[in-house]
C-alpha cells in the first residue's frame, strides 16, 4: 500500500503506527513534515516542506491562527503536488489537521481516502486558557478560542474519517 503521512513535527503522533507499518513490510511510505535534517529511516521517504506564509506579529487575533494554518496547508499542498509529479499517488493519507496541513489535500488528490487526526478543540475556559501565566486570558479569549476552531471545522469536510484521542 502507498501511504502518505502528514505531520509538521515528524513523527509526531504517528511514531507507533509508523514503526508498525515498517515492521509489517510491503508499504511505500512518504512522510511529509516541516522538520528539516531528519536522519533517513528504512522504509520511509521523508519530504520536508516550508510553510508558504506566516502571519505578522500584529495580525488580527481572530484570524491569525487561520492565516498561519492556511500558510502551512498551502506549503504542504505545493509539496504534495511535487510528490505527485514524481509519480507517487497514495492509496491513503493520514494526517494531523491542527496546523492546517491537510486543508488543501483534496485539491491535489480529490479521490484519495484521508484520515484526519483531530487532537485539540479550543475551549473558552480550561484547556490552554489560563494554563500558562505568560499568556493570560482576556475578555477577547472566548472569541479567539472559538475562531481558532475554524481549522477544525474546515477539515471536518476535508477528511473521510476522523480520529480523536478524547471524547
Amino acid at each position: 500500500m502507498k501511504i502518505l503521512i502528514v505531520h509538521q513535527n515528524y513523527p509526531g503522533q504517528y511514531r507507533e503506527i509508523l514503526s508498525w507499518l515498517i515492521a509489517q513490510g510491503g508499504h511505500e511510505i512518504v512522510f511529509l513534515t516541516q522538520r528539516q535534517g531528519i536522519a533517513p529511516r528504512d522504509g520511509i521517504k521523508i519530504v520536508s516542506y516550508p510553510t508558504h506564509h506566516r502571519p505578522s506579529d500584529g495580525a488580527y487575533a481572530l484570524s491569525k491562527y487561520w492565516e498561519e494554518c492556511c500558510g502551512n496547508g498551502y506549503g504542504a499542498a505545493v509539496a504534495m503536488q511535487a510528490i505527485k509529479a514524481e509519480g507517487f499517488t497514495p492509496d491513503i493519507i493520514l494526517g494531523h489537521i491542527g496546523w492546517g496541513e491537510l486543508t488543501f489535500v483534496r485539491q491535489v488528490w480529490p479521490a484519495c481516502p484521508v484520515i484526519g487526526y483531530f487532537e485539540y478543540f479550543f475551549l473558552n475556559e480550561g484547556g490552554s486558557v489560563g494554563f500558562d501565566p505568560e499568556y493570560p486570558s482576556s475578555k477577547d479569549t472566548p472569541y479567539i478560542m472559538h475562531a481558532r476552531n475554524a481549522m477544525n471545522f474546515a477539515n471536518l469536510e476535508t477528511v473521510d474519517r476522523r480520529v480523536t484521542p478524547t471524547k
